[in-house]
């Protein structure tokens, strides 16, 4: 019926429509989500095995990438011409500047011509790049997120057809967003509502704030903890948000989503679409099956009955970030009643050591970050902190609650 991508197996892509479309055109300006402090690890991604003039890489594929794209100490390695854009060019909010490089792209047994574009990353990531929705919207596809899978299907099946459906998202070219994954929800009131797809997150589901605020304001006593990302090019920056866990959502008629995450969007979303609702990350994509017919142009949904999955989220309820990516102190930011909070941490504690490990080499030290694989440790794990407090070194000890009761744990997953 069709070829699983992940993990690679056999061809891929359709004789019609190249996988990825040779770009002419200088690339200058993109719009991307990454993780940030709390990266998501190899296996929080869809990764697709591939090769670059030969040589073997990983690629995220992330449909919320504006374009297909390699960072630049990959591109070095790889050892690719680069041609960086001008210093003095202007971009648009939500942009970032960044070069391009072409090569010879293996993916399954087909090989062709592409050009990427390159990015500088502010920090460490777990793959050498990212394939863009946008080079594979011409086929049929099943997006998975468990197990974590592409498949390019030859034709929509039968019991998919019966699926609920909604019109794929089109605006102009020019429009910074044209090649994230997304589509429409009509409403009863008339209005339309757009809700994304990032597979290059590993959140549950986003919200625009509004609806966010909506939604805490009728499940007062919803269970909380924090989280971070880094969103370049815009304002937000490095963002600390609140994340809260909702036994269901309804998503759209016909569509519930049960026991997973809620966070608030980044500007950037609510940005780029004036009727943008929410966003379907990773985890969420655990609680429906997916198909995109681009060649039809509709996207199919249908929940899965019984959703299982691990969640590594932040069990201590606590972050530790600095004010500006490019470094400074690990800065506490607490929920009160929370696990850190109960042994002693307080907003505005500056993070010195995680056991032996000394928290302020950060950027230099690639045992810390991510600090998520602290934090996101089974329940009943016991972490050591030192905590600059008012002056004063304090050592603590925090242990790990399950915060979310709807989640399952790395310690309950393995029972399974």
């Amino acid at each position: 019926m069709g070829t699983t991508v992940v993990p690679m197996n056999g061809t891929f892509g359709s004789r019609k429509h190249p996988l990825i479309r040779t770009r002419k055109k200088f690339l200058t300006a993109i719009c991307f989500s990454l993780a940030c402090l709390v990266a998501a690890v190899a296996d929080e991604r869809i990764i697709l095995p591939a090769k670059i003039n030969g040589q073997p890489v990983r690629l995220a594929f992330d449909t919320e990438m504006s374009h297909t794209a390699l960072f630049r100490s990959a591109a070095i390695k790889l050892g690719l011409e680069i041609i960086d854009p001008p210093r003095d060019q202007e971009l648009r909010p939500g942009a970032v500047k960044f070069g391009r490089a072409a090569c010879r792209l293996t993916l399954g047994s087909k090989t062709q011509s592409a050009e990427f574009a390159v990015l500088d990353s502010a920090i460490g990531m777990d793959c050498d790049g990212a394939l863009a929705w946008s080079d594979f919207r011409s086929n049929i596809i099943q997006i998975a997120a468990e197990p974590r899978a592409v498949t390019f299907l030859d034709k929509l099946p039968a019991d998919a057809a019966k699926w609920p459906n909604w019109k794929l998202r089109s605006v102009p070219a020019e429009d910074m967003s044209s090649n994230w994954l997304g589509f429409e929800i009509p409403r009863p009131d008339g209005r339309k509502a757009v809700v994304f797809v990032d597979t290059g997150s590993d959140q549950g589901l986003r919200l625009r704030r509004t609806h966010l605020k909506r939604w805490v304001e009728k499940n007062p006593g919803a269970p909380v903890t924090l989280e971070a990302y880094y969103c370049p090019g815009f304002a937000d920056g490095l963002v600390v948000a609140e994340q809260f866990w909702a036994g269901s959502y309804e998503l759209a008629e016909g569509i519930e989503l049960r026991e997973l995450p809620l966070s608030q969007s980044p500007n950037a979303e609510a940005f780029a679409e004036p009727d943008y609702e929410a966003t379907l990350c990773l985890f969420a994509l655990t609680r429906v099956g997916m198909i995109v017919d681009g060649i039809a142009g509709r996207v199919y949904l249908q929940p899965c009955p019984s959703p299982k999955a691990e969640y590594a989220y932040n069990r201590i309820g606590a972050l530790f970030a600095p004010h500006d990516i490019r470094g400074g102190d690990l800065i506490a930011r607490v929920v009160k009643g929370g696990p850190a909070y109960e042994a002693g941490v307080r907003d505005g504690d500056i993070l010195m050591r995680i056991g032996d490990l000394d928290a302020t080499k950060w950027q230099t030290d690639p045992r810390i970050l991510p600090l998520s694989r602290f934090w996101s440790q089974p329940a009943g794990t016991k972490v050591n902190l030192t905590c600059l407090h008012q002056g004063t070194n304090m050592n603590l000890t925090v242990e790990l609650k399950e915060l979310f009761p709807g989640a399952v744990s790395p310690r309950k997953a393995a029972s399974h």
